[in-house]
């Protein structure tokens, strides 16, 4: 098997001592869920490189026999696990529900293996006879997002305005205003090699032309967006300026994300999802809020929001430990 990042000697051993059994039994269930997570953990860390995914790319990276790997395969797709996606002769297989693996005790990952796989869920943006590739793991992370009641105070008062404006300028005004200025400044125009083209074609052994998409949506292009604005446009600020508007922007990123951090917290407290979807979720939490108070830290020393956040970075990290005992919120 392949060296990877994410399958360790424990996988290796499992998928070898799998490969012996002649006839599965309950016995083996333990074992079969390792070989299980070892082929998730392989779908994902080859997932920018499509041509390995395929049942006999599978076979050979994995080193799993082959009438065992397609029967795990197809048990995962009838699981909604994992999908299948037809390009030309043969088919893809992608992850499409990541938080179901983690429910079902399928996947644990440490917190580097994390970092890993956060890494890893850009969209790939490949297009193969109009199959776009690459954003499944993206959709299918556990990431519940609940806005506060305010979202829809302002989009009622939003809602009315639009309404009143469409009426003297016409319904179309309103698209055009709310979808072009947001597409012109999220989007980034990519140019591929047509060789980085190419290579996908030839290991896929697909007569179709493979394409890039044009235009990919950035969420860094949000930040410099929001920071634009509070530059009140200004064209050509200077440096310290930039620094003071960014750092206003880190503080409101910061403020969001104490409240979905506490939203969280809320959550453990009444509920109780399984170990592994719950620890992908803290350790998820814990490595943007450790992000986002680095860079507030250094642009804008807002020591109050700092402290803040850092007390719930301190809750989430004992919860990880199974400590349930903190301070009301």
């Amino acid at each position: 098997m392949s060296s990877q990042t994410l399958i360790t000697s424990v996988h290796s051993n499992a998928i070898n001592e799998f490969n012996r059994i002649k006839k599965k039994t309950k016995k083996h269930k333990d074992l079969e869920k390792k070989v299980i997570e070892a082929i998730l953990r392989y779908i994902i860390e080859n997932r920018y490189r499509p041509w390995m995914l395929t049942l006999r790319g599978m076979e050979k990276g994995i080193g799993l026999n082959y009438s065992k790997l397609r029967s795990l395969l197809l048990m995962l797709i009838k699981e909604r696990i994992l999908t299948r996606i037809p390009v030309g002769n043969t088919y893809l297989f992608s992850i499409l529900n990541l938080s179901k693996a983690l429910e079902k005790g399928y996947l644990r990952f440490s917190s580097e293996e994390l970092s890993v796989i956060l890494s890893l869920a850009t969209p790939l943006n490949i297009r193969i006879k109009g199959t776009l590739l690459g954003d499944e793991l993206l959709k299918s992370l556990p990431i519940f997002i609940q806005w506060p009641d305010v979202y829809d105070q302002i989009s009622t008062v939003m809602e009315k305005i639009f309404e009143r404006a469409s009426s003297i300028r016409g319904v179309y005004g309103q698209m055009v205003y709310l979808s072009i200025p947001l597409y012109k400044t999220l989007l980034t125009e990519f140019e591929y090699p047509e060789e980085f083209t190419e290579r996908f074609r030839k290991e896929l052994k697909v007569e179709e032309p493979v394409e890039m998409e044009r235009f990919v949506p950035l969420a860094y292009n949000i930040f410099i967006r929001e920071t634009f604005f509070e530059l009140d446009c200004k064209l050509s600020p200077s440096e310290d300026e930039i620094l003071e508007a960014l750092g206003r922007v880190f503080e409101k990123q910061l403020k969001l994300l104490i409240y979905f951090s506490d939203l969280l917290i809320s959550e453990i407290q009444n509920k109780s999802p399984s170990e592994e979807f719950l620890n992908f979720r803290i350790r998820s939490e814990i490595a943007v809020l450790r992000f986002a108070i680095t860079c507030l830290k250094l642009v804008n020393m807002n020591s109050r929001l700092i402290e803040e956040a850092e007390k719930k970075l301190e809750i989430l990290k004992n919860l990880l430990r199974g400590e349930k005992k903190y301070d009301a919120i």
